[in-house]
């Protein structure tokens, strides 16, 4: 049974809300779909409309869902989707390939919510935030009674971040399952090979690159840790797993001691607590790839224009070593609920982080998604206006097999092209309402038998 600390790679994306998937597979079922959806609403605050055409293959674990999702607003064509080469992997919405009874799971789609181990260095990180600046990325991971591996890369049109962990279970063969054989050691490493450093600038004024990025000097940024988990009791109804991790953020390091407790009295339902105490050393940010990361490692600091700043930039601020902390609940019935909250506290609040999500599904006819994440509230009143805040939801209302109403909506952020505060992020607004058409075929096992 996955822990708490391990399961929460499962959280809905912020921006990436994908289309109804298609049925599952089971043994040597074929499962071949074809949707197509029109939409119309507003994108950034402009007026605009949608249309999609996806084909969705799954057959013996192997899933493929590719297509055309394109968008339109007053002028004509949106540039802004298709104006950079990562944009293209907008076409593959997934390519997988899972074999549970393996361990084996590879896949290209927008990686989302991803957790490496207890989260000190990648905490759910999502390699689209900003969806006007799109990336399909990686992601690969194998495990075993003795150990295992994680990777993943942010895109595969060129990656520009690549990350993995590596762990093991050193005492599994001689007691299996047992105290000692539960015990996990990991390594963990990661580099934004191109992580924006300096703002370019003509007078005070930051400058636009191509795709309307600011203009920027990059260097590489290195994340190193490693971790310790021990499931200390694992039972018929709860696992409990006390953990430490050492971090190190180039020249910053910090340590994360928690303790993360799983309940599951029956397989429908499940609840989880987790509490973690941090010491943070100067020039160390805890779980510094996070949610926001893919728009704050351009822009963290801009509450004045003129004197704006990267993250990486940021990291050279914080010069003092200082206390934080994290908490988190998670509730859990199958194939009904997960809903989740978690707090990151850092005694410098600029820091601090509260991120929730809710995925319903409602008898299988009505299915809602929501995701939300705030940095940055020094004061609990501060905590409904933060310095950073992003929301996003979806509804899908299945009215027939085939045929599906659905709306999001999404308050995100958007590069700003004029102003004192050209090429920084702004909040911006969008939402879409739509209808979805889709066929599918299944032939299995049981349809043989039945013949």
């Amino acid at each position: 049974m996955r822990t708490l600390v391990g399961y929460l790679c499962l959280v809905v994306t912020i921006l990436c809300l994908p289309p109804r998937a298609a049925a599952k597979e089971k043994d040597d079922d074929l499962v071949l779909g074809w949707y197509a959806s029109g939409s119309g609403g507003m994108i950034d605050r402009r007026w605009a409309f949608g249309a999609d055409a996806f084909l969705d293959l799954s057959v013996k674990g192997f899933r493929m869902t590719v297509g055309a999702p394109l968008r339109f607003h007053g002028d004509g064509f949106r540039d802004e989707h298709w104006d950079e080469v990562t944009d293209f992997g907008r076409l593959a919405r997934e390519i997988s390939y899972e074999r549970p009874d393996l361990g084996l799971s590879l896949k290209i789609a927008p990686v989302s919510g991803l957790n490496l181990g207890v989260g000190n260095l990648v905490s759910f990180y999502n390699s689209t935030v900003d969806a006007d600046h799109w990336r399909t990325g990686f992601t690969g991971s194998f495990h075993s009674k003795y150990g295992g591996i994680d990777v993943f890369l942010d895109s595969f049109l060129p990656p520009e971040m690549a990350g993995g962990r590596l762990y093991v279970r050193p005492f599994e063969a001689i007691h299996p399952g047992g105290f000692a054989g539960r015990l996990e050691i990991a390594g963990t490493l990661l580099a934004d090979f191109r992580a924006p450093r300096e703002f370019q600038r003509i007078g005070r004024r930051i400058t636009l690159a191509g795709a309307n990025l600011p203009s920027v000097d990059r260097e590489a940024i290195i994340g190193a840790g490693i971790d310790v988990r021990w499931p200390v009791y694992r039972g018929p109804l709860a696992e409990l797993v006390p953990y430490v991790a050492m971090s190190m953020v180039e020249d910053g390091s910090g340590l994360h001691v928690g303790l993360a407790l799983d309940i599951y009295p029956s397989q429908s339902f499940r609840f989880g607590l987790a509490g973690e105490w941090r010491y943070l050393g100067a020039h160390y940010l805890a779980s510094y790839f996070d949610s926001m990361y893919m728009v704050e490692r351009f822009d963290f600091e801009s509450g004045d224009p003129f004197n704006a700043k990267t993250k990486a930039r940021v990291l050279d601020d914080v010069v003092e070593t200082r206390m934080g902390a994290m908490a988190m609940a998670l509730f859990e019935m199958v194939d009904t609920v997960t809903t989740w909250i978690q707090l990151d506290w850092d005694n410098q609040s600029r820091f601090s982080q509260l991120r929730l999500g809710l995925d319903l599904n409602v008898l299988d006819l009505v299915g809602l998604r929501v995701s939300l994440v705030e940095r940055g509230f020094p004061t609990f009143t501060k905590l409904f206006d933060p310095d950073r805040f992003m929301v996003a939801a979806a509804v899908d209302v299945n009215i027939t097999r085939n045929v599906t109403v659905f709306g999001s909506y999404s308050r995100d952020l958007s590069i700003a092209r004029s102003g004192d505060a050209v090429g920084l992020y702004r909040p911006t607004d969008g939402f879409l309402v739509g209808l979805r058409v889709g066929f599918q075929y299944e032939r299995g096992k049981r349809d043989d038998q039945k013949k």
